[in-house]
């Protein structure tokens, strides 16, 4: 009888636990399935080389994080890196040889020797010579030998023709891009021109020649020939003189780039440092801009510079329009 009761109750037991996993199952199977929800993909950060000057035009260093605000179509973003990097770099001179200037060749020339005597381990060097859009050659390629980029310079020579600034500027940027970055090398691509602005005859618009610079993130710096030093310069009209002082200004202030104008010949030496300073240490700023700022191709970015007691008016130069599809 024992035994009965025994057998009655393990199957009683096993009962129950099938009836349990069965009511378990029908559970799980009614429990809708939740969705693993991906976070949304974030923006690649946006990173701004930033130039500070004073009011004397002299480069500043001692630039904090807290002293930056920074503003994408006018709203804020929080700076996530800042730093002031010292590289090497890639860059071109990009120098006018047409017979307006056939009096300061020699000065651009200098002023062009000063420039490579300051450069650095590391950097390579191209020259550029131009006058007209089928005037363009290329004297010296991209090298670190300082013999070399004399040699370069020193085979320079006026002549006549319709002057194409824009297209030599044009054809220099895409002969930039296309030179490969060694590895730990230059992180960052310049070119510096040498003339006085007056384009004549050149294939290319102004507002192409910018959308290219900007689609290929490269700084312009200018040393603009406008008179003195050397004397001897003369524009067709007051018309033209501003034309090229526009033209001048529109691609440096759009690139983040400088301007310069000598005054005389002994500016040069002062010019070359500034510009060598430029060219290798600026301040690097980035933040990451809303997802949705994917949906329009070009963004305004403003600067601005907290004034201290400690400082004058500082000036804050970097480029003001970015492009979604940069890197």
């Amino acid at each position: 009888m024992k035994n009965t009761l025994k057998q009655k109750l393990r199957l009683l037991l096993a009962m129950a636990g099938t009836l349990l996993l069965l009511c378990c199952a029908s559970a799980l199977a009614q429990t809708p399935k939740q969705e693993t929800i991906a976070p949304a993909p974030s923006s690649s950060p946006v990173k701004i080389n930033l130039i500070v000057t004073d009011e004397t035009g002299h480069a500043v260093d001692d630039l904090k994080r807290e002293d930056l605000k920074v503003f994408e179509d006018d709203q804020p973003q929080e700076i996530t890196l800042f730093e002031k990097e010292a590289v090497p770099v890639s860059y071109t001179l990009v120098i006018d040889n047409s017979g307006s200037l056939r009096a300061q060749i020699d000065t651009m020339i200098e002023a062009s020797e000063n420039i490579i005597s300051a450069n650095q381990p590391g950097d390579l060097t191209a020259i550029v010579r131009f006058v007209s859009s089928s005037q363009i050659d290329v004297v010296q390629d991209f090298t670190s030998n300082s013999n070399a980029l004399t040699r370069g310079l020193e085979s320079m020579y006026v002549e006549g023709g319709q002057t194409a600034v824009i297209d030599a500027i044009y054809f220099a940027a895409q002969r930039l891009a296309a030179q490969s970055t060694p590895t730990g090398g230059a992180s960052h691509q310049s070119l510096i021109l040498i003339s006085d602005g007056e384009d004549r005859a050149s294939h290319y618009t102004e507002n192409t020649l910018l959308e290219k610079l900007r689609e290929l993130n490269i700084q312009v710096f200018v040393i603009g020939m406008l008179g003195e030093p050397g004397a001897g310069r003369g524009f067709a009209g007051k018309g033209s003189r501003e034309r090229s002082v526009q033209l001048l200004e529109h691609l440096t202030r759009e690139t983040g780039g400088r301007v310069f104008y000598p005054k005389k010949r002994e500016d040069l030496n002062s010019i070359a440092a500034e510009i060598s300073h430029d060219l290798h240490t600026q301040y690097v700023i980035a933040y990451n801009p809303a997802p949705t700022s994917k949906a329009k191709p070009a963004h305004k970015v403003e600067i601005k510079i907290a004034d201290t007691p400690q400082h004058a008016k500082r000036k804050a130069i970097f480029r003001p329009v970015y492009l979604s599809t940069n890197k």
